[in-house]
Formats: C-alpha cells, sequence, structure tokens
C-alpha cells in the first residue's frame, strides 16, 4: 500500500534508514492502534523487527494503545500483548490532567512519538505529547516526534484564545480550533513556550504538503480513537466537539459521534429548516433521530440533524456549529451545564473547549454567528508568522 504522491511518515522513514543519533538508543515509544507504517503494520512491532533501536516500554494516551477505552476514561498500566513491552499510562485516574512524570522515562536515551492527531486544539493527544516532554525534561531525556499528515490540511478557522487558567488537555496551547498543523509542529510551538525547543527532534513526513487533505494523502482512515472513525468525523470534529458541553447528544453512544446533533426535546424537521441557507459550502444537514446507547440521553430517542460533508471540499466547521448552536438556543434555550462538584476543573466543559467564557456569552445573548466568527478571523491574522516559527512544511 503506497500513500498518494509518495508520502512517507516519520515512522516509514526511521524504519527505511534509523538516523545514526538514534541507532542503538533506549527509547520508550508513545503511539496507539493508529501507529502504523505504509503496509498497516504497527510501529511498536516494525521498530522492534528493524532492530536500529532499543524499544523498552510503551506509553499509552487517552484511549489507551489499542483505541478500546471511551474518551475521559482512565487508562491502565499493564504489559502489551503483541510485543510483551510494559505500557506506561499517561491518561489515568485524575484523566484530562497528564500524568507524566521524570521516573517514567528514568534510562532511556530519548522518547519517540508517533501520534495520529486530527488537527483540532479538542485532540488530547498534543497535550499528552507535551506533558511527556515536560517528564523529559526534568529527567534529560530527548523527545523525538515521528511526524504524521494534518488530514484537515493547513486551513485554520476558530478561536486562538485559550485562558492561561484553563490550559488543559483539550486546551494545552493557544492555537486556533482547527490549527492547520501537524502534530510534530504543535509540538515544537508548545516545547518552544516552555523553554525546551532543545529537547525536541521532528522527523518530518516526506512529499506532504499543507494544502493536502485526508483524500489527498493515499492511505485508509484508521479510527484515532473510539469516535473517530471516519474522515467525516474529523472534517465536522473542530466544530461538532463543543456540544460536549452542552446538554445535547454529539452523537456519542451511537455509530456516528460528532456528526449528528440531538436533544429528547428537539423537532428535528424545525431544527433542519433552521440551518437553511446557513451553512458553508460542502456541509449538508437533514432531520435525524437517534437512540444513544451510553453517554447523554442514553437509551432515549434524540431528535436532531445529520451532518453530511463532501470530502472533496476543505469545510469550515466552525459557521455550520455555531449556526447549530444558534438554531437550538432559538429553539429550546439549550443550556450550557455549569462545572460539575468534584470534577477535574471548575469550569463548564464548554467553556474549557472554547478557551474562555466569551463565546458561550454571546450566543446566550443572542449575538450574531457572523460577528462571532468577523472576530476569530481578526484574532487569527498573525497566525501566519506564528506557524513560520514552527513550520516544516511548504503550502
Amino acid at each position: 500500500m503506497t500513500a498518494a504522491g509518495g508520502i512517507r511518515t516519520g515512522l516509514d522513514q526511521v524504519l527505511a534508514t534509523c538516523p545514526p543519533w538514534l541507532a542503538g538508543a533506549r527509547v520508550g515509544l508513545l503511539t496507539n492502534h493508529g501507529g502504523l507504517d505504509s503496509a498497516l503494520r504497527w510501529g511498536p512491532a516494525r521498530l522492534r523487527a528493524a532492530g536500529g533501536v532499543r524499544l523498552e516500554r510503551l506509553f499509552a494516551p487517552e484511549h489507551g494503545l489499542y483505541g478500546d477505552i471511551p474518551d475521559r476514561w482512565p487508562v491502565a498500566a499493564g504489559t502489551d500483548p503483541a510485543t510483551g513491552l510494559p505500557v506506561v499510562s499517561l491518561f489515568g485516574a485524575d484523566r484530562e490532567k497528564s500524568r507524566s512524570q521524570a521516573a517514567m522515562v528514568d534510562g532511556l536515551d530519548w522518547v519517540l512519538v508517533d501520534l495520529p492527531d486530527i488537527g483540532s486544539r479538542f485532540y488530547t493527544f498534543v497535550g499528552t505529547a507535551l506533558g511527556l516532554l515536560a517528564a523529559c525534561a526534568e529527567a534529560g531525556v530527548g523527545m523525538v516526534v515521528l511526524d504524521r499528515p494534518n488530514p484537515l490540511g493547513g486551513t485554520v478557522e476558530g478561536q486562538r484564545a485559550v485562558a492561561p487558567a484553563m490550559r488543559s488537555l483539550i486546551g494545552a496551547l493557544p492555537v486556533p480550533m482547527r490549527h492547520g498543523l501537524t502534530l510534530g509542529e504543535m509540538v515544537r510551538l508548545g516545547a518552544g513556550a516552555a523553554g525546551l525547543a532543545h529537547l525536541v527532534r521532528v522527523v518530518p513526513v516526506e512529499g506532504w504538503r499543507r494544502s493536502m487533505r485526508w483524500p489527498d494523502v493515499g492511505r485508509p482512515w484508521v479510527p484515532t480513537s473510539p469516535a473517530a472513525n471516519s474522515y467525516a468525523m474529523a472534517q465536522c470534529y473542530p466544530g461538532t466537539c463543543l456540544f460536549e458541553g452542552t446538554n445535547l447528544s454529539e452523537g456519542r453512544g451511537t455509530t456516528s459521534p460528532f456528526v449528528q446533533i440531538g436533544a429528547p426535546w428537539l423537532d428535528a424537521w424545525r431544527l433542519a429548516g433552521e440551518l437553511e441557507g446557513r451553512l458553508p459550502a460542502g456541509v449538508y444537514a437533514r432531520p435525524a433521530l437517534f437512540r444513544p446507547e451510553w453517554d447523554k440521553h442514553a437509551g432515549t430517542v434524540c431528535q436532531g440533524v445529520m451532518l453530511h460533508t463532501d470530502p472533496a471540499v476543505d469545510i469550515r466547521a466552525l459557521p455550520a456549529a455555531l449556526h447549530l448552536l444558534a438554531a437550538t438556543l432559538r429553539m429550546a434555550g439549550t443550556a450550557f451545564p455549569p462545572a460539575k462538584a468534584g470534577e477535574v476543573y471548575p469550569w463548564p466543559w464548554f467553556d474549557l473547549l472554547a478557551g474562555d467564557d466569551r463565546l458561550r456569552t454571546d450566543l446566550l445573548a443572542g449575538r450574531p454567528v457572523e460577528e462571532i466568527l468577523a472576530d476569530w478571523d481578526a484574532d487569527l491574522r498573525d497566525w501566519p508568522d506564528v506557524r513560520a516559527t514552527v513550520s516544516l512544511y511548504p503550502d
């Protein structure tokens, strides 16, 4: 199986030719089931067989090494059945907060990171890698990111600001909700901000350009987590993930998470009608009824819409999501649940996703979506300059 245009990930390149500075080194590997080579063979097994490095332990992010653990569930440490290597959990009982400690990387020369990201600030893998980098800094261990394409390409949209007090695994850096960077570039950005740039190397993707999206990469979509089960989901996710912070279902507990949104008290046909003429190019909404098996409204029929996306179109997820949020507020005054006692963070989940409380306040006040989007676009004017400081790829 060959990627379009001769694309080779960082993993593919290290397997083909181990860099001299990595040869024979004792390494740990932060990865999951999506860390595959060009023939869909699993990275840890391939690295062991190649023999260029001494792979000694694995690190598991949220959802676990094999992506079988639901979101926000703790990941247990253990032994990998495929390689026999010890597995260190970076997503434990305190859930969203990184559990990385210097002792986890003790005795290693390098920590490799090979994680498929989906191009949205909300995805926890960047925060997990940066937490592990902090542990590496304490122990004097370097980090090597085996980079992979951003499936959403280089387009940027959404709010950039993240209040310092609200930094978390779903908002580890003040970047746009759809940031247009690869995981390697995001780690470079976070490392630079923390004064740890000297500890980070990136093996860039060969043959990838920022104008390329997943259909241009030439590989099948491998779910990066239980809910990230399709490219259509990845297209919608930078916008529809905001519904995690509402009392509407974002489709978790169904076979179509993040592409269908609803609640028991909505009217599916009216909601679809509210969206007519408001959705960006390549996004279509149809009335939908669904019954989540778990998560919000489990066992109850929800009415809402299913979003359909054209894979050939570089869709804008944030305008679609904001118009959908505004429509549900007009119809039913949908509430944003407050923070729950005993939770890891003392703020509403919606505010953590958004980066601060302004979006929630604006929506509740009925501020037009177009004004909100215009403010975000203004805040992104200097983003190309920020991106240039860490960019590894041509446009």
